[in-house]
C-alpha cells in the first residue's frame, strides 16, 4: 500500500485515453469522454498532500470514475477511483482516503455534461453545515460563562459523556460554584438548554449537556426553578427536559411531582418542531398517572385479565419471586413489590445498571455484569459482595446450595497464537469460585437439585449438558432465528424451547430420557418456566408488536393462551412461578395471574 499523492494521480492520467463516470451503486454511465478531454480530468482531481493520518469513509462512495489505457467497447478499465461526496477520493492502491482539493469543481464538470444531482446534493449538504454551524455558534453564545469554553466539558469523540467522566464532574463543580443555589444553577443550564428550537429527540450530541448537569443537580430543582421562574426561556427548557427520553424512561416518579399550572405553561411554550408536543403530552400523561398511583398503589385488572402488581421508574428486567414479594431489576434499583402495592420499594441502587437476579432461601443473589461481581442482600439486610474481580458474570443459576454463572474466558492457541473465548460455567462453592466447564458456546445455565445444566452450539445442533456431559441434542435453529434456544428446570424435568417447539427431558433417578415434544406453543418463546404440574412461556407473535402468556399442558396438545399484551418489538419479558402466582415483566411493568 502507498500512501496518497498528486504524483500518482498524474500518472495514472498520463495513461488515459477515455474515461468514464458511473454512480456506485449503479450500472448505468452518466458521462464518458475521450482523448484530450478524459486527460483533463487530472486537472480537476486534485488533492491534498498526505499528512501521515490514515481515514476512510465508511460508505462504499457515491461515484466510480474508471480510467481507461485502450478503447475498445470490452477493455476493463485499468484503474478505478471512487469519489465520496465531493470531500475526498479513494483508490485501491493507497492506504488511506485522500482529500480533495476542489471536490465541487468535479461535480460541476459533471453537471455540465447532463449530470447535475451530485452537483445538488453536494450544495445542498454545504446549506445545511452552514446551517448546523450557525446553531452551533448560537449554542455557543448561550452556554453560561462557567462553562466556557465548551470544548473542555464535551466528548472528543462526540458522543455523550458517561456519567463518571472527569470532564462532566468538573463541569457539574463549576456549575455549583457559579450560582448561589442549585435553584439557580437550574434555571441558567434551563434557559441554555431552551435556547435550542431544534427537535427534542435526533438532536446533536453536544446539546445533551445541560441535560446531564440537571440529572446531576437533581431533577427536582429543575422543576422548583421553572416553576417560580417567569423567564420563558427557562420554562421552555424545562420543556425539554422533562419530556426527555432518560425523564420519560427512568425518572417517572420525578414526572408525578409537576402541578398542572407548570405543564401548561410548558405546554405553550414547546416548539413546534418533529414531535416535541407529542413527546411533552406523553410526559404529562405519565406523571398524571403516577400521581394516580400514589393516591390509589393497589393493584388494578388489565384489559387481558391479568392484574398490573408493579410499575417500575425504568424498563424492568429480571424478576423473582420470594411467595409473597416481587423482586425486580428496575434500571440500577433492586426493588421489591409487596404484595397489594405496585409502587416500588427500594432495596439497594447499584452503580451498574447491567445486573441479574435470583432468590434463594432468603437472600437475593445478583450479578453485576459490568464490574465483575457476585453479591447477596439478605433481605432488609446489607448488600454483600462475595465474588469479585469476574469477567462479566452472567447467566445466574441458583438453587438450594447451588450458585453459579457463566463469564467468557479468553485463550491462547499454542499453535496459532491465536486468542479466542470461551464460556466458562463458574460454580460458587465456600467461598470460592470453581470452574466447571470451559466451552466455545455455553449459554442459558440454570441449576436445580440435580446440578448445573446449559446448551450448547454443535455444529447443525444444540447439546442440552450437565455438569457430566451432554444429555441430549436437539436441531439447531435455522439462521435468522427470532430467538435462541431456552432452557428451564423444575425439580423433576428439563424444558428446552426453540422457535418451532418445546421439548421435555424428565428425570428419573437422575437418568435423563430421550427429547419429547410438546406443544406447538402460539410463538417465538422468549421466556419459560416450570414447575411439575405447569409449564408457561412468554412468546412473541411474527412482528414483535404483542405478546402472549401461554400454558402448555405437560400430556401434550396446544397450549392454552391466559393472557396477551402490547410490548414494543425490542422489549423481552422475565417470568416467575411461585405456589400462587405466574409473574412476568413487560416494559416497566410487572404483570401477575393467580394461580388458583
Amino acid at each position: 500500500m502507498h500512501v496518497p499523492s498528486q504524483s500518482s494521480l498524474d500518472a495514472l492520467f498520463a495513461r488515459v485515453t477515455s474515461a468514464r463516470v458511473s454512480p456506485i451503486l449503479a450500472p448505468s454511465v452518466l458521462v464518458q469522454v475521450r482523448g484530450d478531454e478524459a486527460r483533463a480530468l487530472r486537472d480537476l482531481v486534485r488533492i491534498s498532500d498526505f499528512d501521515g493520518r490514515d481515514f476512510h469513509c465508511m460508505c462504499r462512495g457515491d461515484l466510480a470514475l474508471e480510467l481507461f489505457d485502450d478503447d475498445s467497447d470490452d477493455a476493463p478499465p485499468f484503474a478505478t477511483l471512487g469519489l465520496h461526496h465531493g470531500i475526498s477520493l479513494r483508490f485501491d492502491a493507497w492506504g488511506s482516503d485522500a482529500l480533495l482539493l476542489d471536490g465541487r469543481a468535479m461535480l460541476a464538470w459533471l453537471a455540465a455534461r447532463g449530470a447535475p444531482a451530485w452537483l445538488r446534493a453536494f450544495e445542498d449538504d454545504r446549506a445545511r453545515a452552514r446551517v448546523a454551524e450557525s446553531a452551533r455558534v448560537a449554542w455557543i453564545d448561550a452556554a453560561p460563562a462557567c462553562l466556557l469554553p465548551l470544548e473542555h466539558h464535551e466528548s472528543p469523540d462526540g458522543m455523550r459523556l458517561d456519567a463518571r467522566s472527569t470532564r462532566l464532574v468538573e463541569a457539574e463543580a463549576r456549575v455549583r460554584a457559579a450560582y448561589a443555589s442549585p435553584d439557580a444553577a437550574a434555571a441558567a443550564l434551563l434557559a441554555w438548554y431552551g435556547s435550542s428550537a431544534g427537535p427534542y429527540s435526533g438532536f446533536p450530541s453536544y446539546e445533551a449537556l445541560p441535560e446531564q448537569l440537571l440529572f446531576c443537580l437533581g431533577p427536582r430543582f429543575a422543576r422548583e426553578a421553572a416553576a417560580s421562574s417567569r423567564d420563558d426561556a427557562v420554562v421552555r427548557g424545562a420543556a425539554r427536559f422533562f419530556a426527555s427520553w432518560e425523564m420519560v424512561s427512568a425518572k417517572k416518579s420525578e414526572l408525578a411531582d409537576i402541578d398542572d399550572a407548570l405543564w401548561a405553561r410548558m405546554k405553550r411554550l414547546v416548539p413546534a418542531v418533529s414531535d416535541n408536543a407529542d413527546r411533552l403530552a406523553r410526559a404529562s400523561e405519565i406523571g398524571a398517572e403516577a400521581r394516580a398511583r400514589r393516591k390509589n398503589p393497589a393493584p388494578v385488572k388489565t384489559a387481558s385479565g391479568a392484574m398490573l402488581v408493579g410499575v417500575g421508574e425504568a424498563r424492568l428486567h429480571g424478576i423473582a419471586s420470594d411467595g409473597k414479594s416481587l423482586y425486580v431489576a428496575d434500571g440500577k434499583r433492586l426493588v421489591a413489590f409487596a404484595p397489594g402495592s405496585t409502587i416500588p420499594r427500594v432495596l439497594h441502587t447499584l452503580d451498574d445498571p447491567f445486573f441479574e437476579l435470583a432468590y434463594c432461601a432468603k437472600m437475593l443473589l445478583v450479578t453485576e455484569i459490568n464490574r465483575g461481581v457476585v453479591a447477596k442482600l439478605v433481605l432488609d439486610g446489607p448488600y454483600v459482595p462475595m465474588a469479585t474481580g469476574r469477567t462479566r458474570p452472567m447467566s445466574l443459576a441458583s438453587a438450594p446450595a447451588v450458585l453459579a454463572w457463566l463469564e467468557p474466558l479468553e485463550r491462547v492457541d499454542a499453535t496459532t497464537n491465536v486468542i479466542t473465548q470461551d464460556i466458562a460455567v463458574v460454580r460458587f462453592d465456600q467461598g470460592a469460585c470453581r470452574i466447571v466447564a470451559q466451552r466455545p458456546s455455553a449459554f442459558c445455565l440454570v441449576a436445580d437439585r440435580h446440578g448445573l445444566f446449559w446448551l450448547e452450539l454443535a455444529n447443525a445442533d444444540v447439546l442440552v449438558v450437565g455438569e457430566r456431559g451432554p444429555i441430549a441434542r436437539f436441531a439447531r435453529p435455522q439462521p435468522g432465528s427470532s430467538s435462541p434456544p431456552r432452557l428451564a428446570a423444575s425439580p423433576e424435568m428439563l424444558l428446552v424451547a426453540d422457535d418451532r417447539a418445546l421439548l421435555v427431558l424428565p428425570k428419573s433417578d437422575g437418568a435423563l430420557t430421550p427429547l419429547a415434544t410438546l406443544g406447538p406453543v402460539g410463538g417465538t418463546i422468549e421466556a419459560l418456566v416450570a414447575d411439575d404440574f405447569d409449564v408457561f412461556a412468554l412468546t412473541a407473535s411474527a412482528d414483535r408488536t404483542s405478546g402472549r402468556l401461554e400454558h402448555v399442558k405437560l400430556g401434550g396438545g396446544p397450549s392454552t393462551i391466559l393472557a396477551d399484551y402490547e410490548r414494543p418489538p425490542w422489549d423481552r419479558g422475565s417470568i416467575v412461578l411461585d405456589a400462587r402466582a405466574i409473574s412476568w415483566t413487560t416494559q416497566d411493568r410487572v404483570l401477575s395471574l393467580s394461580r388458583r
